[in-house]
């Protein structure tokens, strides 16, 4: 079988809740099964998982900014997929360009052993969950590809390398095949007709994530409601119910709750501020300490009622990752550790889906770096807390031993 076909298997007291409730943040956790010593995260995973979250935070950040927080649009990422690519991408690099992915990537000059590490953690997922991550590098035939380069992408990534006809058509539609599968169809096409002339390399990416509830939501009690899209504008959108145990905690701006999914496998995280407010604002208090503090909050029972639907974002990342790390994108760019010709990064493409219905979630992401040619360079029994999210709220997928995050996003307008 031709190599390109295979897709590598990486497959207390009762709290008061204000009824003007502005933004909710959904965030949906990964936690490693105690039953298998072998898939427990590592220090080394660890920081890897760290640096994902902080990465996606800023990036989610600079895409509300750019925006000054106007978009009546939701933006949805999954900081996993992206920084795996830009890492495949430093692992390429040389010098002052490896030095400056590693800045932005929060991962220091060089490729951390804690990605294969934190990679094979969440393949271990069984049962009701299914994850896979795949990882490839389709480099340009006349680029002159480093010879080391592919054991290097295997033994961090698991990645397929490959060399083909960039300047063929036949080339992207078979990057797109390979994410499609890798996404289980969710993103049929990243990658636009045709790449750009003097192509050198596409690194990309493909995640998927499926888990059940441990308690489905009742169908009889989906109803639609109103929904504050950007905190203001009224919109009606059908709205998951569910009443029981669930881990809660709140400080002084934001409440959260976590529903299991997968047998306890993951937990489906909701934060919501307690005054009604738009993207930009709630950009602001999705912090990392936030995120993985909801990982260990007490359980409680709340009453709790979510958006369902379908949560996309496609959005367009190349001028804020330029504007976060120029280097990697200009002339003097140096990627010499994967291809002997000169290239920069050209264009990052990404998309990344999560559909939440009463039985659970399934959710997906790709990225693709793509490179071109550069220019030479040198107590009592509690009442329900009600919790209802009908205002802008942002989801993410995080590891609950480690906080990888795999998918991010703030919900605009679910409608």
């Amino acid at each position: 079988m031709d190599s390109a076909k295979r897709f590598p298997r990486h497959t207390s007291r009762r709290p008061l809740i204000w009824r003007s409730l502005a933004a909710a943040l959904s965030l949906l956790a990964f936690s490693t099964p105690a039953v298998a010593q072998e898939s427990a995260t590592g220090d080394a995973a660890k920081v890897i998982a760290e640096a994902q979250l902080s990465f996606g935070l800023r990036v989610v950040k600079a895409l509300v900014d750019e925006t000054n927080g106007s978009s009546d649009r939701s933006i949805v990422v999954s900081p996993y997929s992206l920084h795996a690519g830009l890492s495949l991408a430093q692992l390429g690099a040389q010098g002052a360009t490896s030095k400056a992915l590693g800045e932005l990537l929060g991962t220091g000059p060089e490729i951390s052993p804690g990605y294969a590490e934190l990679s094979r953690t969440l393949l271990a997922v069984r049962g009701e969950s299914t994850v896979t991550i795949a990882s490839s590098v389709w480099v340009d035939q006349n680029a002159g590809l480093q010879p080391n380069f592919p054991s290097r992408a295997k033994s961090s990534f698991d990645a397929l390398v490959r060399l083909v006809d960039l300047s063929s058509r036949k080339s992207g539609d078979e990057i797109n095949s390979w994410i499609a599968a890798g996404t289980r169809g969710i993103i049929p096409r990243l990658l636009p007709d045709g790449l750009p002339p003097g192509g050198t390399a596409v690194l990309a990416n493909a995640l998927y994530l499926k888990s059940t509830w441990d308690r489905p939501f009742e169908r009889s009690l989906t109803k639609e409601g109103t929904f504050f899209a950007d905190g203001r504008k009224e919109v009606r959108v059908p709205f998951l119910s569910k009443e029981a145990s669930m881990s809660y905690s709140e400080d002084g701006e934001v409440q959260t709750v976590g529903i299991n999914l997968g047998q306890g496998r993951f937990s489906y995280v909701v934060l919501v501020p307690r005054e009604r407010v738009g993207l930009k604002a709630l950009s602001g208090l999705v912090t990392a300490t936030r995120v993985r503090g909801a990982l260990q909050s007490q359980r409680t029972l709340v009453q709790l009622k979510i958006p369902k639907g379908r949560f996309q974002g496609r959005p367009k990342l190349s001028a804020v990752l330029k504007e976060l790390c120029p280097l990697p994108f200009g002339s003097t760019a140096d990627f010499q550790g994967m291809t002997k010709s000169k290239s920069a990064i050209s264009n990052v493409l990404h998309e990344a889906v999560v559909d939440m219905n009463e039985d659970g979630i399934e959710a997906a992401a790709a990225s693709a770096v793509v490179m071109v040619g550069a220019a030479p360079f040198g107590e009592d029994e509690p009442k329900p807390v009600e919790v209802v999210a009908d205002r802008p709220y942002a989801f993410a997928v995080l590891d609950r031993e480690s906080s990888a995050p795999m998918f991010l996003g703030l919900v605009s307008d679910p409608s």
